[in-house]
């Protein structure tokens, strides 16, 4: 896949207000430690509220090819570089507000996941009233199907990523592709674990089906 240099001279080409921002960012001395390629994450983003380029620039890098397959295991593959864009658009407008409240990436997917709604509602493509089911028993074979996944190409996933609706579909991308714990998944999506457990169980039962019907 061809991944987009995301850069902040991309942004200023693109963005009005970014161009307007970031001349003044990039005279201005900084007051935060300089940030380097070791820097966490977290430390970075304290950067950018200080208006430090650099920091943003590392953050684009270290990230950007995550966020551009994010996007893709979501559907989106023509436009999944100008959503990443988009996203981290979307951190360099707010970076003032940011607080450390948990770990970056789950902020990072937090915007990520604003954006793609944004962009399904309207594309026309965001699934309404999705009916709610009572789960009882626990997920007790995510591991197993989530190794299944994993053997298939890359054509197979896609397609059996494209029988899940939105909802569906975003957990098991954050789940099985991004690594995210169930608990980290409810804080991106706003929801209840008990929720998060509850579309993952309704998504591998749907996946196992579509897979059955495909051998």
């Amino acid at each position: 896949m061809h991944l987009v240099n995301l850069n902040l001279s991309n942004f200023c080409f693109r963005s009005p207000t970014v161009y307007a921002t970031l001349p003044r960012m990039m005279c201005r001395p900084t007051q935060s430690t300089p940030a380097t390629d070791t820097t966490d994450d977290a430390a970075l983003m304290q950067c950018c509220r200080d208006d430090d380029p650099a920091a943003f620039r590392l953050l684009i890098e270290r990230h950007q090819d995550k966020l551009v397959n994010f996007f893709g295991r979501m559907g989106v593959h023509n436009d999944s570089e100008d959503l990443t864009q988009e996203t981290f658009l979307k951190i360099f407008r707010y970076r003032h507000r940011y607080r450390k409240r948990a770990k970056f990436t789950t902020y990072l997917y937090s915007v990520a996941r604003n954006v793609y709604i944004d962009y399904a509602r309207k594309a026309g493509r965001r699934q309404k009233g999705l009916q709610q089911l009572t789960i009882e028993q626990q997920v007790a074979d995510d591991i197993a199907s989530h190794k299944r996944v994993n053997t298939a190409n890359d054509q197979e996933i896609a397609a059996a990523l494209d029988c899940l609706s939105p909802k569906l579909r975003m957990v098991v991308v954050l789940a099985f592709f991004e690594g995210q714990d169930y608990r980290t998944i409810g804080r991106i999506l706003k929801v209840p674990v008990g929720t998060v457990k509850s579309r993952m169980h309704m998504a591998i039962g749907r996946l196992r089906f579509f897979m059955k019907n495909q051998a």
